[in-house]
């Protein structure tokens, strides 16, 4: 038997997401194969990742959740906490017991669509803050890429050699 992630989102994804007919199906299949492979943590990486975002919210553990959130989507859920403690209403995990001590994952990731972005930070707050504009590379077609570049070049410039300032939570630096 398959093991399924505890938490199902009661939805039919194929009715929700579908893929871009713009979509490099060639880039879309080795994607799939890299995270779905035998060799990949990927599945258990997303699981585990899942997981913890799940139980941090049961548990109303702040702390955690800004740790392991983007600055916006942290603000969001805390927000939702706060209405949720204010309504004196509880979050329970369903099935929580069963997967506590559970160091295997044997489910699958379907890989449906993707969407690079390059130039940009996991910090949305940063990018706002550096004037971040989506660039138009009008010599190359990249279908399921994005290039962002800063409004001051010079600011692109000081981030490429590293003398940029920036670092922190979401900066991959």
């Amino acid at each position: 038997m398959q093991e399924r992630l505890p938490y199902v989102l009661g939805n039919n994804l194929s009715e929700l997401v579908k893929t871009r007919d713009s979509t490099n199906k060639m880039h879309l299949g080795m994607l799939e194969k890299f995270v779905g492979g035998s060799r990949s943590n990927v599945n258990l990486g997303f699981f585990f990742a899942y997981k913890c975002l799940l139980e941090s919210l049961a548990s109303d553990d702040r702390d955690a959740l800004y740790e392991i959130c983007e600055g916006n989507l942290y603000n969001k859920l805390s927000d939702s906490l706060d209405l949720v403690n204010e309504k004196k209403l509880k979050l329970k995990l369903l099935n929580a017991e069963k997967h506590k001590s559970m160091t295997t994952f044997s489910g699958q990731v379907k890989l449906i669509d993707f969407q690079n972005y390059a130039g940009c930070r996991i910090d949305r707050k940063l990018n706002k803050e550096n004037g971040l504009k989506e660039a138009n590379p009008f010599f190359i077609s990249m279908p399921n890429i994005t290039v962002y570049m800063p409004s001051n070049p010079f600011k692109m410039t000081a981030n490429f050699l590293g003398s940029s300032g920036y670092k922190g939570k979401g900066d991959g630096m």
